[in-house]
Order: C-alpha cells, then sequence, then structure tokens
C-alpha cells in the first residue's frame, strides 16, 4: 500500500512541478469538492481506495493522467 501512496506523491509533484495545472487550482479543487475528513486521511495515508478514487477524480483530469503515465 505504500507504493501506491510514493505513486500518488510523485503524481502530484509531477504536475506541480510541471505546472499542469496551477497548484491554488489543484489544493482549490481538492478542498472545495471534497470532505476535510477524506483529504486528512489521504495525507495520513490512511484511506481506502474507493476514497482515494473519490479524490482522485475531484481533480483535472488530463493532467494527472499524463503526469500518472509518466510516473509508472
Amino acid at each position: 500500500m505504500q507504493q501506491r501512496y510514493n505513486w500518488f506523491d510523485k503524481v502530484l509533484l509531477n504536475v506541480l512541478i510541471k505546472q499542469r495545472v496551477p497548484g491554488s487550482v489543484v489544493f482549490k479543487k481538492m478542498f472545495q469538492k471534497n470532505p476535510i475528513d477524506r483529504i486528512f486521511r489521504f495525507l495520513d495515508n490512511e484511506t481506502q481506495l474507493h476514497e482515494e478514487l473519490r479524490l482522485i477524480t475531484t481533480l483535472p483530469t488530463f493532467p494527472f493522467l499524463q503526469a500518472g503515465m509518466e510516473e509508472i
């Protein structure tokens, strides 16, 4: 499971470093469209896969998909 969280971290950093989406947009969408407890569990690596998918689908799809493919 830790590998999954490491991959999530790499994908987010890829998006931010390559400026695929401004960080302000990523975090605004994340906090507007998800309950705060889900975000904190995700950041603490304590979420289940279905929660992670719900959170991920609230983010800009194409930039995160590009980054995800690069980080495989």
